[in-house]
């Protein structure tokens, strides 16, 4: 392996790291107000995919400790979102057509 990507590795570990630590750190310090995936994204400057995929696969493989803990997080935003069902488009919707432009 050349010291390119060995400098890659090592960049990609620590960024998958800080993005463990950063997800759990957040989630513990407000559990009304958890991080989820698309707000990690511009803070760490990385897609929604590359958060994901670093928190449920990649962690993983540093840290496994953290990842345990970050997939738990995980699992409550998406309950969370699957029992809110939809409201926050329900409302926008009901927004954009209950009030009708006026000429």
């Amino acid at each position: 392996m050349g010291v390119k990507n060995l400098r890659l590795q090592i960049e990609i570990e620590e960024r998958v790291l800080e993005t463990g630590r950063r997800f759990v750190l957040q989630s513990r310090e407000n559990p009304f107000n958890r991080p989820t995936i698309r707000s990690l994204a511009p803070e760490m400057c990385v897609s929604k995919s590359t958060i994901y995929k670093d928190l449920t696969e990649k962690l993983k493989e540093y840290n496994y400790a953290l990842y345990e803990e970050a997939v738990q997080y995980l699992q409550l935003n998406k309950q969370e979102r699957a029992s809110r069902g939809g409201e926050a488009t329900k409302e926008k919707y009901l927004a954009l057509h209950s009030n009708p432009p006026q000429n």
